[in-house]
């Protein structure tokens, strides 16, 4: 299972049991705004999942890039 999902409301789900017991999620796009590097480690913290930050121009939803964030690598 996948989500897209802004980094603001990541940062509120990680905290939340539910999603630390979501075993199917298997990637969490994040996009939309910044991705901070606290929202990021709390997700490695509480989940296996991947995670992938997606950035683009701001007037549009086109993403020009994409990262995926590994656990203990620095932000990119």
């Amino acid at each position: 299972t996948d989500i897209r999902i802004v980094p603001t409301l990541l940062g509120e789900l990680v905290n939340v049991q539910a999603f630390k017991d979501a075993s199917r999620l298997k990637r969490v796009i994040s996009a939309g705004e910044a991705l901070v590097p606290a929202v990021r480690d709390r997700f490695f913290e509480v989940s296996a999942a991947e995670l992938w930050n997606q950035w683009g121009p701001t007037e549009t939803t086109v993403y020009g890039t994409i990262w995926q964030c590994r656990r203990g690598a620095p932000a990119g």
